[in-house]
């Protein structure tokens, strides 16, 4: 006997309990902890009370009678064995968790009596596979279909207005869904990890998408955003890396923390992209974007903006910024060419570390600070003019490059000497140093790092080239290099006299500070 046959057999007014087992269904007085029972409602029953079968793994399935107005909260919450369910055709509402973690619910049939259902309703349901939603649902609750890991289709009502937060979470078979025309709002997270979905359709009246809504949608390969929406929300489409690209029907002025974060295919974002802001992470990792979309409107890039985005070649940042963040360029490889605003004042930490193609950076000079490794591991890098810097990070300047000329003024170049302290050091060999004049001043620094020491050199034009040497550099490779620089009979006698001094004091392992000028001679 199957489960619509048990009309025929129902009594009124009494709850009515059958056991199916494998060659019949039967009625019983008293429900058992054993799996395949089947309730049916009496007549007199308008709802179901809260929890009123919670965690009843026996059931299988369920039927109501059409006097049945509402289902109460939790009231099937955890029932692992139940895999039918008819429902009362006067129902009105279906609270909160009423199904959750009914892992063998395959399919749904909800009468169109419905008006409400409450949120997370169908949490944890991993064998639902088709739901139709009624036609009065107005809003698609929170968490609904959160974790329904075997959903693959689902009918939105054409009324629909908004789609809650969560409503289709970790929803991995999905791979289609069109968004019904009068939706403006899609909820945070609404379809995050619906690592399946390859295409999904969104209305034009759409004005709002929230944070992470179609993060971790793995498959998902081109998108179309409507012309209402003129920012992307945080974290939007974080960890989509097969997405190649977004196309905006609006003007964006803003784009989200880590938005596009880990978009490793990536291409370009189609459209009107002058944004404003460009947040933190917002293109980390895109590996495939050969754009940057920093323009003239642009007035904050934050840190990381674009870590490891390997085919960004060139970059302008822009009079409106002022300030560069830590590790916004770290990693970018093929980086060739950056020009900065004379309004840039600091160049955070790690801001171009590992930019192995960087040859040309303009500009500079207006900035005052830079960061520790700021331009760490930058081996083409041939010159940096920092004019006004008086403060420099550990390892700031540490290129890597055969030659690297760093050039400063001479009020900066003191300033930096007086605050040379461990956190606050270079390396640098004696090739290091530039000069076309005649050095006026020579200035060791009082600290040893690692076992090197500074040695600053000022020109009559108050430039200041800094060079270090090592307890184990020679006095006359210093000398040698230094006499091909420099013809001056007064300047070659000077400087074979400070070599022997950085030489005697290494030695002795003495911190000391040698501020000498050629008028002492």
């Amino acid at each position: 006997m199957n489960f619509l046959s048990f009309l025929k057999t129902r009594q009124k007014n009494k709850k009515e309990i059958y056991e199916e087992t494998e060659n019949e269904t039967k009625k019983i007085e008293k429900p058992q902890k054993t799996s395949g029972l089947i309730i049916k409602l009496p007549d007199e029953q308008t709802e179901i009370k809260d929890n009123e079968f919670y965690n009843l793994k026996s059931i299988k399935g369920i039927y109501m009678t059409d006097n049945v107005v509402k289902i109460g909260y939790n009231s099937f919450f955890g029932c692992g064995n139940l895999e039918e369910i008819i429902f009362s055709k006067n129902i009105k509402s279906i609270d909160y968790r009423t199904f959750y973690r009914c892992v063998k619910l395959k399919e749904i049939a909800f009468p169109q009596s419905i008006e409400s259902l409450g949120k997370e309703l169908f949490s944890y349901c991993k064998g639902l596979e088709k739901v139709i939603i009624p036609e009065k649902i107005d809003i698609l609750p929170e968490y609904i279909f959160n974790e329904c890991s075997g959903l693959k289709e689902v009918f939105l009502p054409e009324n629909l207005s908004e789609i809650g937060k969560s409503s289709f979470t970790g929803c991995v078979s999905l791979e289609k869904i069109i968004i019904p025309p009068h939706v403006t709002k899609i909820g945070e997270c609404a379809f995050e990890r619906c690592s399946g979905l390859k295409e999904i359709v969104l209305p034009e009246n759409l004005s709002e998408i929230g944070k992470s809504a179609f993060r971790g949608c793995s498959s998902l390969e081109r998108i179309v955003i409507p012309q209402k929406i003129n920012a992307v929300s945080n974290y939007l489409f974080n960890g989509c890396y097969n997405l190649k690209e977004v196309v905006f029907e609006g003007k964006i002025n803003h784009i989200g923390i880590a938005a596009f974060n880990n978009c490793t295919s990536l291409e370009k974002l189609s459209g009107t992209v002058i944004p404003e802001t460009i947040e933190e992470s917002a293109f980390e990792g895109c590996k495939t974007l050969t754009e940057s979309y920093i323009c003239e409107e642009t007035e904050y890039v934050g840190s990381r903006a674009y870590r490891s985005c390997e085919n960004i070649k060139n970059i302008v940042l822009e009079n409106k910024i002022n300030y560069v963040n830590a590790n916004i360029f770290e990693n970018c490889v093929n980086l060739k060419n950056i020009k900065i605003s004379e309004n840039i004042k600091t160049i955070d930490v790690g801001a171009f570390k590992n930019c192995v193609s960087l040859e040309n950076i303009s500009d500079m000079k207006n900035v005052i600070e830079i960061g520790t490794e700021a331009f760490y591991n930058c081996p083409m890098l041939k010159k940096i003019d920092i004019d006004k810097a008086d403060i420099i990070g550990a390892n700031a300047l540490l290129t890597g490059a055969d030659k690297t000329n760093i050039v400063l003024t001479k009020q900066s170049g003191e300033k930096i000497i007086k605050s040379i302290k461990d956190e606050f050091h270079f390396y640098y060999s004696a090739e290091d140093i530039i000069t076309t004049n005649s050095i006026i001043k020579l200035d060791l620094s009082e600290d040893e790092v690692d076992g090197k020491r500074m040695l600053f050199a000022f020109n009559k034009d108050d430039k200041v080239f800094m060079y270090s040497f090592s307890k184990e550099f020679a006095t006359k490779e210093t000398a040698e290099f230094l006499n091909e620089k420099f013809n001056d009979s007064q300047t070659k006698a000077y400087i074979a006299e400070i070599s022997a001094i950085i030489k005697r004091e290494n030695k002795k392992s003495v911190k000391s500070r040698l501020s000498i000028s050629l008028d002492d001679f």
